[in-house]
């Protein structure tokens, strides 16, 4: 059993280079939908059998793309891995963004809670999984944040983060999540 990370198509915030996170919600562009349909041709190898989503549209529709070209029946979606919710920064133009300002910015979600959701998405899916492949369709601060946890670090959060190009394909790896963590 093997868990794929698969970020998102292109959104038009990722063309405006806006900050999109939870409360702009965009669908993909028609090159999103290209790069959707790409990465199932270079999951097509894998013997996916389970496609889990964020259920922001972005996700949703990739993870649709991916599974209607698979041939894939078994689609969820989990809020848990949704990106992380940058408050009133949300439509605004990316910039550089400190963790501290961060941690001020209203409406922002805690690190805590962030990677608090993540983490407990990685322990259920770990005590859960089957003998099947597994596609994650998910966001690039879902990403960070598993890095981040995978190499022990402190939750923090900064933009702009050096994430993965719309489409990626990232193997996880899933041993050391627990409830415990």
């Amino acid at each position: 059993m093997a868990l794929y990370f698969v970020r998102h198509g292109q959104t038009r915030a990722n063309l405006e280079q806006i900050f999109d996170g939870q409360r702009q919600n965009m669908p993909l562009t028609a090159v999103g939908r290209e790069q959707a349909h790409e990465t199932a041709k270079r999951l097509a190898d894998l013997s996916i059998t389970r496609i889990i989503s964020s259920d922001l549209k972005r996700a949703e529709e990739t993870a649709d793309i991916i599974a209607a070209e698979l041939g894939v029946q078994d689609v969820s979606r989990d809020n848990r891995v949704r990106e992380y919710d940058q408050g009133i920064l949300s439509g605004q133009p990316i910039r550089a963004v400190s963790a501290d300002e961060l941690k001020s910015t209203p409406q922002a979600e805690t690190f805590d809670a962030f990677y608090g959701r993540i983490r407990r998405f990685l322990a259920d899916y770990r005590e859960a999984t089957d003998d099947g492949n597994t596609v994650l369709v998910s966001h690039g601060g879902v990403l960070k944040a598993y890095k981040d946890m995978r190499a022990g670090l402190e939750p923090e959060m900064h933009f702009p983060y050096h994430g993965v190009e719309n489409g990626a394909i990232i193997a996880l790896k899933t041993d050391t999540f627990s409830q415990n963590d």
